[in-house]
């Protein structure tokens, strides 16, 4: 019976951490959405004064959120 429990145990513990990791891709993507809205929503001459063209909008929104090599 103990080793029931145990195992029920880990596959509860096992399932909240994929929840979490979800619930955390989720807010990356939303917060990626958002920012490539925002720097869409900017003209070509607002880019160019802040160092970057409209085609960088969707690698640099991508590296902001979803880049893990860097502590965060």
């Amino acid at each position: 019976m103990t080793a029931l429990v145990a195992n029920a145990n880990t596959w509860l513990t096992r399932i909240t951490s994929l929840w979490n990791e979800y619930l955390q891709f989720r807010a990356q993507h939303r917060a990626y959405k958002e920012t490539v809205a925002e720097l869409s929503r900017l003209s070509d001459a607002e880019l160019r004064d802040i160092g970057l063209h409209r085609g960088d909008i969707h690698s640099i929104a991508m590296e902001t959120h979803f880049d893990n090599r860097g502590a965060r």
